[in-house]
């Protein structure tokens, strides 16, 4: 972990353009909200606070492997050691309520998720910041990293500034790739690959027939590049859509199966069960526990006639 690190959201900046939010142009919307120090119970009248501080914080987390503990927690010592020479030991202690209510809140707005922290001896502000987050006293709110945040669905995320400007870039490459892709397809690929791509990528807008124009489907897919027919993990949606266009390219019967068992969930031909697994609807034919598994089964011609009438089924749906 660097010095200097950062918190950011995982969901595209919202703007204000005129009296309506929108994604992209015009003045940014005020936001502000206070996150509170996650308190723990140790017994029935002993409590702490999650400070990320103590060294059982980093040990028993999930969210790191023990490689990155091991590293984490050499830099915890070397830090508490620099905030006891300032603050004092016995304060930062995690059980002390009067030095955690004061230092325990923090709040999040547009200054501070468009600033950089400096975790040095200059602000120990922004260290016990830093641990906080790291320790997950803030989970709720802000993960301690960018994969965390898209696993949990916290709304922000710790980075540090190199790793942000490297994401950046990454995701802006990978936009503007998917955007240029969207133009080739449109160009020369066929109304029906660009609705098979949509039966794809976009399972909770479904509803697109062989009459839905092409360039509806278009509109459709620059949509889901940007981000707009999602709700989480919207930074994902240029790879996806770039992951599925390699597909329609090398191997287009491997897309129109994904596509297929899509639909067929959709329509109610092919359901997950308990154990959640894909299941069809008409002799229970367990095709697999996730859609690669359920292609895979398709493909290799097991259950032929029943997977050929369920295809057949699906093909009328959106003729």
């Amino acid at each position: 972990m660097s010095k200097r690190f950062a918190i950011r959201s995982t969901r595209p900046e919202e703007q204000k353009h005129g009296n309506a939010v929108v994604f992209g142009t015009g003045e940014q919307v005020p936001f502000s909200h206070s996150c509170e120090l996650t308190v723990v119970q140790i017994s029935e009248k002993d409590f702490e606070y999650l400070t990320g501080l103590e060294p059982k914080h980093i040990k028993g987390s999930t969210f790191y492997s023990k490689e990155e503990k091991d590293i984490l927690l050499k830099r915890q010592a070397e830090d508490v050691k620099r905030l006891a020479d300032i603050y004092g030991k016995e304060r930062i202690k995690s059980d002390n309520k009067f030095f955690w209510e004061e230092h325990g809140r923090f709040l999040l707005g547009n200054e501070t998720l468009s600033m950089f922290f400096d975790a040095d001896n200059e602000h120990p502000d922004h260290i016990l910041l830093m641990w906080k987050i790291l320790g997950g006293g803030y989970f709720e709110e802000i993960a301690p990293s960018y994969e965390l945040a898209l696993q949990y669905s916290t709304p922000f995320y710790l980075t540090e500034f190199e790793e942000e400007a490297e994401r950046q870039t990454e995701d802006i490459s990978f936009k503007v790739k998917a955007f240029v892709q969207l133009e080739e397809l449109n160009e020369k690929k066929s109304q029906e690959d660009l609705l098979w791509l949509a039966w794809v990528l976009h399972p909770s807008n479904m509803g697109y027939t062989k009459h839905t124009a092409k360039a509806t489907l278009y509109k459709a897919h620059y949509q889901y590049i940007e981000g707009l027919l999602v709700k989480s993990k919207k930074k994902n949606c240029s790879k996806l859509f770039l992951d599925a266009v390699e597909i329609l390219k090398k191997d287009k019967t491997r897309l129109i199966a994904m596509a297929i068992i899509n639909a067929s969930d959709y329509f109610g031909l092919v359901f997950q069960n308990k154990e959640g697994k894909f299941q069809t609807r008409g002799k229970g034919t367990i095709l697999g526990s996730d859609l690669n598994e359920a292609v895979e089964t398709f493909l290799r011609g097991e259950n032929v006639e029943e997977l050929e009438a369920i295809r057949e089924e699906v093909e009328k749906k959106i003729a």
